[in-house]
């Protein structure tokens, strides 16, 4: 308050900020309100209830469904499942081919312990370091192979303190 000269002025400025707060929220329920609902949308959300909601979540954890790992059969059953529910509701397909489904290519990168190596070089000799115990690698999904030859950095400790 002792950087305003006029402390009165400063409080009105202050409810004059509330008071054109309230009056923008008061305008955005107003207009939000007004929108309708299209009627296909509200079928669907009549059909939606909570007991309908926790019972699809019950079968599709349930572990007769194996885990639903792409490309299990779990899956499989998950997807078919998922469909037969869009077609309930009415739901038009927009995939391939007429369907729910649109094909996605998922990577998968997994690092040979047995052929993977690191090997650091000093002016003292060479230690092998232990994949998996004194290293993790994290390669290029996008290549077959990863080879880096490079001078190591020295990033510290990990100790964050002052001196």
């Amino acid at each position: 308050w002792s950087s305003y000269k006029n402390p009165i002025q400063h409080e009105k400025s202050i409810i004059d900020k509330i008071f054109h707060s309230i009056i923008i929220i008061l305008h955005c329920i107003h207009f939000s309100a007004q929108k309708s609902i299209p009627e296909e949308v509200k079928a669907c959300l009549d059909k939606a209830s909570g007991d309908a909601m926790k019972a699809h979540i019950a079968y599709l954890a349930d572990d007769a469904l194996l885990g639903r790992l792409p490309g299990t059969p779990g899956f499989e059953t998950a997807v078919q499942y998922v469909e037969l529910q869009y077609n309930k509701l009415g739901l038009q397909p927009a995939g391939e081919k007429g369907s729910y489904r649109q094909k996605v290519i998922i990577r998968t990168a997994k690092p040979n312990a047995a052929a993977s190596s690191l090997v650091l070089k000093t002016g003292n000799g060479e230690q092998t370091l232990a994949s998996g115990k004194d290293y993790v690698f994290r390669g290029d999904f996008n290549k077959k192979e990863n080879s880096v030859e490079a001078p190591i950095v020295f990033a510290g400790f990990g100790i964050d303190a002052e001196k």
